[in-house]
Formats: structure tokens, sequence, C-alpha cells
């Protein structure tokens, strides 16, 4: 049977998705954005009674809710972005993705907006040098042997960006074309396309029924399935049942790339509470009000 975005009447029994592993993973989602309102809402903790999710961070369902995307949003792009040079609007995206900290970006705006690249990460370097923290990790970059990660963004990747004519019909084709860049894979080409659908012209038209394939979200589809966690999915097969799940009750209100990042995180979630392994995001108690202050709750 096939599921088609924007219907949800069917239950997730008729996809051979098992109904606990869905209840759940849909309590997961409504409590994280939940969370996400009341601390936006100016409510005082705790803002969950959720033992993991009080202790342990986990991004927001949509992407552009955390505090790194707002900034990109609200500072990033609309000071770097010229919707004239297309190209150049790719290369500030890897940018900003691939160091994701907005203290080091703040510090290379006005550079990375006149498309001086090599005198960016030169200055990033010297940041580095004098024992400041460059990166954030959300995107890790591919490994090169014996390339440090400035000369990979700088040096390597973004001279094949600029001479990569990527289509703006589809994410789909989009990423296809990212993925082309030598080292480049699925999964930070889908990031970078997320955030060219508001800042760089196109069709994108759909938003709703592509999601990239990332090694945490498959594991989330076995798990509402109760397959192998180590299964693997081709794009036709992840596809499908990402658009199941879509057609289940109260899943077409999220994009498919929210779904995507909601079973990463869901995964996480479940490792934890069924002792399956470690979680690095800890919170502690002390760390709370730094926390709030960063966003990252």
């Amino acid at each position: 049977m096939k599921a088609e975005f924007g219907i949800n009447t069917m239950t997730p029994e008729t996809f051979g998705i098992d109904r606990k592993a869905f209840d759940g993973f849909a309590e997961f989602m409504r409590e994280r954005d939940a969370i996400r309102e009341r601390k936006e809402g100016g409510h005082t903790q705790p803002w969950t009674d959720d033992k993991i999710l009080k202790g342990y961070h986990f991004t927001n369902i949509r992407r552009e809710d955390d505090r790194v995307s707002k900034f990109l949003f609200e500072e990033w792009y609309p000071h770097v972005v010229d919707s004239k040079k297309p190209e150049h609007i790719w290369a500030k995206i890897m940018v900003a993705r691939f160091v994701n900290n907005p203290d080091s970006l703040k510090l290379i705006a006005n550079l990375i907006e006149l498309e001086k690249y090599a005198d960016a990460g030169k200055k990033l370097y010297n940041y580095s040098e004098d024992g400041n923290t460059v990166f954030r990790s959300a995107y890790l970059q591919p490994e090169i042997k014996g390339v440090s990660r400035l000369d990979k963004i700088f040096s390597v990747f973004l001279p094949q960006l600029l001479e990569t004519n990527i289509r703006t019909d589809k994410i789909q084709h989009a990423v296809e074309d990212l993925c082309q860049i030598k080292y480049f894979g699925e999964f930070i080409a889908g990031q970078m396309a997320l955030d060219a659908i508001h800042v760089v012209p196109g069709e994108w038209d759909d938003v709703f029924t592509f999601a990239p394939i990332g090694p945490g979200s498959m594991r989330g589809l076995n798990r509402l399935r109760n397959a192998p966690l180590t299964r693997k999915l081709k794009r036709a097969a992840y596809d499908r049942e990402i658009s199941e799940l879509h057609a289940c009750p109260g899943m077409n209100q999220w994009r498919a790339f929210d779904l995507e990042h909601a079973l990463c995180e869901w995964d996480k979630y479940e490792r934890l509470r069924l002792n399956q392994g470690s979680y690095n995001r800890k919170r502690n108690d002390h760390d709370t009000d730094n926390y709030i202050h960063r966003g990252l709750f």
C-alpha cells in the first residue's frame, strides 16, 4: 500500500509499524516540542517530568528552532548572503554548518560577506592558535588524512562547491548535486539543503517528502518496526518508510526532514531508556543555567 503525504488516516499497523514503538516515538516528539514551547513561553523549570529529557540534551524537532540555526537565519544569512550569487550562497551555507559556532562565525562574517574566504580561514586559524574553540561538533566533516578541518573547508570543499551547478527545483536534486563534491555524503548535503530552502531562490517542491538518509534516523525506523538496528535501507525503501510514517496519525504536520531529525534523536532516547549504550550529552544540574542561557535545552 502506498502512503501519500498529506493523508494520515492510516494506523501504524497498516504499514507494519509496531504500535507501542510508534506511540513512544509520537510521545517523544510531542514532549520534546512541548519543552520548547514551555521554555519560549516563559514557564519556570522544570519544563518536563521525563527523566531522560530532563537529564540529557536533545535537539529540537525542527532544526530551525535550535540556537545555532536561529543565529544563522536571524543574523548570519541576512548579513552575508547576496541572492544574485547563488554559488556563493552555497559556500556560505557550507562554512556556517561546518563551523557551526556563532562566536567563530561572527568573527569572519564581514570577510565571508566579501567572499574573502582565504582570509576568513586564516582568521579562524589564528583564533584557534589563541586557544579558542572554533567548531561545534554537530556536523562532523568527512575525514581526509593529514588535512586539518579548516583546510578541508577552505581549500578542499569550497573550491569544488563554487564550481558545482546545484539544482533548486527539488531538495533531492540539490543533495545529489552536492554529493558530486569529493568527500561529501548525503547527510551533510541534506543539512545544507535544509538551510538552502530558506535562502537560495528555488522551487523546493519536495520539502514535505524528501529527507537525507542518516544512520540515526535509519536506526529510528528500525526501532519502529522492531527490525535489527543494523538493518540498512536504500533510498527507495527509506523514502517509503518515511512516507508511511508521515501517513500515521499526528505525523503529517511535520516535514520529512523533521521526521528524519526526530527519529535520530528518539534513537538516542531509546538507547538510554533501554540501557543499550551511552549518550554523551548529559546535562549536569550545575550546568542548567548555562544551557538555558545558550538556548540548548
